[in-house]
């Protein structure tokens, strides 16, 4: 019977229906054929899901980052970055990476730090001389960093489908969005240099440094203080969260007076309007996850995995190649939700811990962030360096590349993503 549950949702994605929605239609259809169980119980388990705890963190991120990246804050942290990395090759460039770097452990949410960053950073490299689709590949490769490096919204989802630690799987992102960072600025030094592009002429002198980071210390001091909030294991997921949106208020509106009452409503209807779709995928998926498992479906593909190979370096592999493909055509959230339950089993069976197995999900699904042809950081970035969306994508494959060769480190090597949260944490 799954062709009752699949090929309903395959032919409304093929025809352009939203996911939320044709998730939801398909496991509701699958539900009236088959009477697995009762219509009323589909819509508690909807109105249950979406009032579960752990998610109430997801919209109080998403407000708090909004306000953060659209405002001063963002502005800041770009003028420190380029301090910073300013005098290098292609030193706006790699200012751009190092300010995603830095509001990734703010917003956790790759969508609000490509619209806000990229707002400064776009326009800024085009103007130095960076032809336009470098400048909105780059935006659209670098601010994906921004669900590693913890907050992260992705792992807040994954750890509510996988019953992992939220803390750990925060600080399970850190080491990997340091790495990735940290190869995009070689990949923009060394295409920068061959091209001949933009550097700052002259070197910060650790005086300027000071002077802008005494300038910008409240925006820097947002993500010691949640990273520090983790770390203390004293405070939950959402606790955090509501700290951090109390925080922006204070800081965007009472020291650097950004936004009027007008802006305060404008940001908070965007945000409402992104968490409205967020939320509705989340209880959608739910369903379709609980029918999956009902079904049988996981245990289904570990043992059908298993009977093609037994080989774990050649599985993995093949995991990864799917969620990259995945990542291409559906979104992050649906994505999680849909495939962490299919795909926690059979990594289980291979001896890899939950944590682990989280980043790799998300580090997958990052990349499809900036993959045609559903890239959402991508179209955003177009949409702000006023590019075709051909055009925009011709300069992402060595940053690709680069994530791929992370995603591997990831994926082989347990310590990346468990390192950081067993010392800190413990086992």
């Amino acid at each position: 019977m799954w062709w009752s549950l699949l090929g309903p949702f395959g032919l409304f994605l093929i025809i352009g229906v939203p996911v939320a929605i044709a998730i939801g239609v398909a496991s509701v259809l699958y539900l009236l054929l088959t009477g697995l169980y009762p219509q009323m119980i589909t819509v508690q388990r909807i109105v249950l899901t979406v009032e579960a705890w752990p998610l109430i963190a997801v919209p109080l991120f998403i407000l708090a980052g909004g306000l953060l990246a659209s405002g001063r804050t963002g502005i800041l942290i770009m003028d420190f970055a380029q301090k910073l990395v300013g005098h290098l090759w292609g030193g706006l460039a790699a200012a751009l990476v190092v300010a995603n770097m830095i509001m990734g452990g703010i917003s956790g949410s790759a969508a609000a730090d490509a619209s806000g960053l990229g707002s400064i950073g776009i326009p800024q490299m085009k103007k130095r001389g960076y032809p336009a689709y470098f400048a909105v590949s780059l935006n659209a490769c670098a601010s994906p960093i921004g669900i590693l490096i913890p907050p992260s919204i992705p792992m807040i989802l994954f750890s509510w489908v996988s019953g992992a630690s939220v803390a750990k799987l925060f600080l399970g992102g850190l080491i990997p969005g340091i790495l990735v960072g940290i190869v995009q600025i070689i990949i923009v030094m060394y295409t920068s240099k061959k091209h001949g592009w933009y550097r700052d002429p002259r070197r910060a002198s650790a005086r300027e440094i000071l002077e802008a980071l005494v300038y910008s210390w409240p925006a820097l001091l947002a993500p010691i203080l949640l990273i520090g909030s983790i770390l203390s294991g004293i405070f939950t997921a959402t606790e955090v969260a509501s700290g951090l949106f109390v925080y922006a208020l204070i800081v965007e509106c009472g020291i650097y007076r950004t936004y009027t009452l007008r802006g305060l409503l404008e940001i908070s209807g965007t945000s409402a309007r992104t968490v409205g779709v967020v939320m509705l995928v989340i209880a959608t998926s739910n369903i379709f996850s609980h029918i999956l498992v009902t079904l049988h479906v996981p245990e289904y593909m570990t043992e059908t995995v298993f009977q093609v190979t037994r080989n774990p370096v050649l599985i993995l592999v093949w995991i990864n190649i799917a969620l990259l493909i995945v990542g291409c055509f559906m979104d992050l959230t649906p994505a999680i939700l849909i495939f962490s339950p299919v795909i926690i089993p059979i990594c289980h069976t291979l001896g890899m811990n939950d944590i682990q197995i989280g980043v790799m999900i998300v580090l997958n699904l990052a990349i499809g962030l900036f993959t045609p042809p559903v890239g959402t950081t991508l179209y955003i970035s177009c949409g702000i360096g006023q590019v075709g969306l051909e055009e925009g994508s011709r300069g992402i494959l060595p940053f690709l590349f680069g994530m791929i060769i992370v995603l591997a480190l990831v994926t082989q090597v347990p310590w990346i993503s468990m390192g950081v949260g067993d010392f800190f944490l413990g086992k």
